[in-house]
């Protein structure tokens, strides 16, 4: 077996540009295409390809799905690498860290999502039938995502105080702070007023939640409120095509630049498979038809905040419209429902 490059060799072939060099000396490349390199970091990430997604579902418990999309680039897609090895150039993309292709983690698609949520939650709260369709919405990020956070679970735990009487009126500014930042509830002035009243969403948790949704007692926890992991496994995505991109920030004075940013991004027109798994194992003490119910509704929830990332764009500089995609195709492949 061949010893890994030492750090000045590494540099060195970096800087040079023999990346391909650098790859099969540590024996993770037998030719230069990188298409082959996307394979196999694809094969070692549990990334199907089109034609076995059917034979994959077909494995697993029922009421799984797959949901499998190929996305295309319209926009540079940018975030920023954490091993960065070339001294000589910064605002390098980031790569897999064995096969050096550029690539959006598991991680950054669930969190992209999480993102995407809190716009749908907001844009729910104007609409039609609004609390029914927030505590869906909020229903299926709980089972999607899961409810494992230390925020989350001091979260429950004051709703808990709340409703035995244990909570102070002092303490109603913790869950306020909450349902701002960690849901990215957009409320309103006379919205925040009303909740600092413990009596007033006291009486709102018990008539939209606990009444709903709650188990054996208005005081026990509804299952989709108590911590628990989520039931779908986000993949990651590689890319094969790098360019890059410069930003020139303007003298206000001058109004020109003069310190020209360069940053390694995925170009433009770049294809990728975005996949994730979604197993409902916590599902087993449900009724069929409740579960099938959740499924229906995860499933609407996981496309409707797929569209919304590909509008708002993933990864850093967003903003300035980085990180948008279009759709190719999309399947989605489910498992008996027996």
């Amino acid at each position: 077996m061949k010893k890994s490059l030492k750090f000045e060799t590494y540099k060195k072939m970096l800087e040079e540009g023999k990346k391909n060099e650098m790859l099969e000396y540590n024996g993770l490349m037998t030719n230069n295409n990188p298409l082959n390199l996307i394979e196999k970091a694809e094969r070692l990430s549990g990334i199907l390809r089109e034609d076995e997604l059917k034979n994959y579902i077909s494995r697993l418990i029922p009421y799984s799905f797959i949901f499998w999309a190929e996305i295309e680039l319209i926009n540079p897609y940018f975030s920023k690498d954490d091993e960065d090895y070339n001294l000589t150039k910064k605002n390098l993309c980031i790569k897999d860290k064995a096969f050096k292709i550029p690539m959006i983690r598991g991680s950054a698609w669930k969190g992209a999502f999480a993102n995407a949520f809190k716009i749908l939650i907001n844009e729910s709260l104007f609409s039609s039938n609004t609390e029914e369709k927030a505590i869906d919405y909020i229903q299926s990020f709980a089972r999607i995502f899961g409810t494992g956070s230390m925020e989350f679970r001091k979260f429950t735990k004051m709703l808990s105080e709340l409703l035995e009487d244990k909570l102070k009126e002092k303490d109603m500014h913790e869950i306020i702070k909450y349902l701002i930042f960690e849901l990215g509830l957009r409320l309103k002035k006379e919205d925040i007023d009303n909740l600092r009243k413990k009596e007033n969403f006291k009486d709102w948790v018990r008539n939209n939640i606990w009444k709903k949704y709650g188990e054996t007692s208005e005081k026990n926890l509804p299952f989709f409120l108590k911590p628990h992991k989520g039931r779908a496994i986000f993949y990651p995505t590689f890319f094969s095509r790098l360019s890059t991109e410069v930003i020139n920030p303007h003298s206000k004075e001058e109004r020109k630049g003069k310190r020209p940013i360069f940053f390694e991004v995925v170009s433009k027109y770049s294809r990728g498979i975005v996949q994730i798994v979604y197993i409902p194992f916590d599902g087993i003490r449900l009724e069929r038809e409740v579960l099938k119910d959740q499924v229906e509704k995860d499933v609407k929830f996981i496309e409707l905040s797929f569209k919304k990332v590909s509008d708002i764009g993933i990864g850093a500089k967003s903003k300035l419209g980085w990180g948008r995609f279009t759709i190719k195709s999309k399947k989605l492949k489910f498992a008996a429902m027996r």
